[in-house]
């Protein structure tokens, strides 16, 4: 039996509207812990958050760092974040598109500049986001169900940090 970390954030607005996080709770737990036991353990942190603030409580976020299994265990020497894979799908009851931007598409999939949708790999990812998976549906950040593939493009994105994040102030 393994342990997975799991942390607990938690949003806490005041009078005047503004929010806060009061994040990093973090516990270590059997991987056998089931959701309705999270859901305790969020409970009871909140029965103790809940009394030493006069905030509202409006957002409780519980992130899992799941084991890698069946990864690779370093980046392939010609991958790059930026070049990346966008797969459009259709959504349930909405007209529009919503997309999935893959970080790093495998050089791999891409045939005569474009991703090969018929390669077997491919297929596979874009088929398990409109695939049930034990009694539970992949949705939007709208929670619409994602019904079909509708298009696919490489797409190449900038991740690195804007200069004009970087202070050139010097302390006194």
């Amino acid at each position: 039996m393994a342990n997975l970390q799991v942390t607990w954030s938690y949003r806490i607005k005041d009078a005047l509207g503004v929010s806060v996080s009061f994040d990093d709770t973090v516990m270590l737990i059997p991987d056998t812990t089931t959701l309705a036991t999270l859901q305790t353990i969020t409970n009871s942190l909140t029965d103790v958050i809940d009394p030493v603030t006069d905030g509202m409580i409006d957002l409780i976020t519980i992130k899992i760092d799941a084991n890698i299994v069946g990864a690779k265990s370093a980046p392939n020497t010609d991958a790059e974040v930026e070049r990346t894979g966008l797969f459009n799908y259709s959504q349930d009851t909405v007209s529009r598109k919503y997309a999935l931007d893959l970080p790093a598409i495998a050089r791999a999939v891409i045939a005569d500049g474009k991703i090969d949708v018929s390669n077997a790999d491919v297929v596979a990812f874009f088929q398990w986001f409109t695939a049930a998976h034990s009694g539970g549906t992949v949705v939007s950040k709208f929670l619409y169900a994602l019904d079909a593939l509708l298009d696919v493009a490489i797409t190449f994105r900038k991740h690195r940090r804007p200069e004009t994040r970087r202070s050139l102030e010097v302390a006194p």
